[in-house]
């Protein structure tokens, strides 16, 4: 082999090794999230993200489609201390377990919007936000226009992955943020606590971001008391860019929504064809329309903003913010 083909392969072979390089270290940082997320799944610290469960939610084991009243009170210091992990994780103050902060884990556990799907006839729907909730109030709306419409006293709900969910909220919170950005002048607004909103839309250093602050309290720091309904927030908050439309409300967890009810019948988003049938049995619906189309799509449904995607590759490229989410979404 002549010198200056042995000096082209030479230079083929670094090129390739320096192409290997970022190959190589993304093995090994999914390796070390990995072996992470896998500590804390074995100490019982957080649920598997992907499993289609429910995050604390108890169901009744003689009725499985069926979930057992869950009670109103929360151990706060247990959520608490829950919480602080999360902080330490992504390595903010420590400040979860101060009094003044109890008021605020609590009420994020507790509220959803604080508002019911509807009542239709003998059937109650428990609105879940980011669970095809409008859809399905709207097929139920249709539902109890006909005369013949019958089913037994039922309380129904649908639920849907919690990680998956978050995600969802995520990307309907910044799409009424936006709006709001759009509507309110920022000059009337004070200095906010927050800092996702300096990076770009649709970026995941925003995502990140807006993850760092709902662990540091920055983008709930108003959450001091339950509301009792929708008309409050017009009362009592007044950054109006996180809530207008409710907009922050959607990221608070599904589990609030269903706390102090019986729920005779809960299904699953991601097997929704098969539980619409199964809830028309359990809860003896008559002449209810099938879901042969399935449910139609929201507006943020297409991810117009990106959002979902930079959430989506936060979480994947950081496992410590992941799993700082499924603290959160565990509490």
């Amino acid at each position: 082999i002549n010198r200056p083909s042995t000096i082209a392969i030479g230079y083929l072979i670094m090129r390739l090794f320096l192409l290997m390089i970022p190959f190589v270290i993304g093995i090994i940082r999914a390796g070390i999230c990995i072996v992470e997320m896998c500590q804390k799944w074995s100490t019982g610290l957080i649920k598997e993200p992907d499993m289609k469960v429910l995050v604390d939610i108890r169901f009744n084991r003689s009725a499985p489609y069926e979930l057992d009243a869950i009670d109103w009170d929360i151990d706060t210091n247990e959520v608490a201390e829950i919480w602080a992990q999360a902080q330490a994780l992504l390595g903010l103050d420590v400040d979860a377990k101060e009094q003044h902060r109890f008021d605020q884990i609590k009420n994020w556990n507790l509220n959803s919007q604080a508002r019911s799907g509807g009542n239709f006839k003998d059937l109650s729907f428990s609105l879940i936000d980011k669970v095809a909730s409008e859809e399905i109030a709207a097929k139920m709306r249709a539902w109890r226009q006909k005369p013949e419409a019958s089913s037994r006293n039922c309380t129904i709900a649908f639920v849907r992955d919690p990680l998956a969910r978050f995600i969802s909220a995520y990307v309907e919170f910044e799409w009424r943020f936006v709006q709001a950005r759009k509507r309110y002048k920022e000059d009337v607004l004070d200095t906010p606590k927050y800092t996702f909103h300096n990076y770009k839309l649709g970026s995941k250093e925003r995502a990140a971001a807006f993850v760092r602050d709902l662990v540091a309290f920055n983008v709930i720091d108003w959450l001091h008391e339950l509301p009792p309904n929708l008309s409050w927030f017009d009362e009592h908050v007044h950054e109006d860019r996180l809530f207008h439309r409710n907009a922050i409300a959607h990221v608070c967890p599904l589990v609030g929504r269903l706390r102090g009810k019986k729920i005779d019948f809960v299904g699953q988003l991601e097997h929704m064809s098969r539980d619409w049938k199964l809830m028309a049995d359990h809860c003896e619906i008559k002449h209810l329309d099938n879901l042969e189309n399935g449910l139609t799509s929201h507006v943020t449904s297409n991810d117009p903003q990106g959002t979902k995607k930079a959430m989506q590759l936060a979480l994947i490229e950081d496992c410590k913010l992941k799993t700082a989410v499924c603290f959160l979404l565990k509490s």
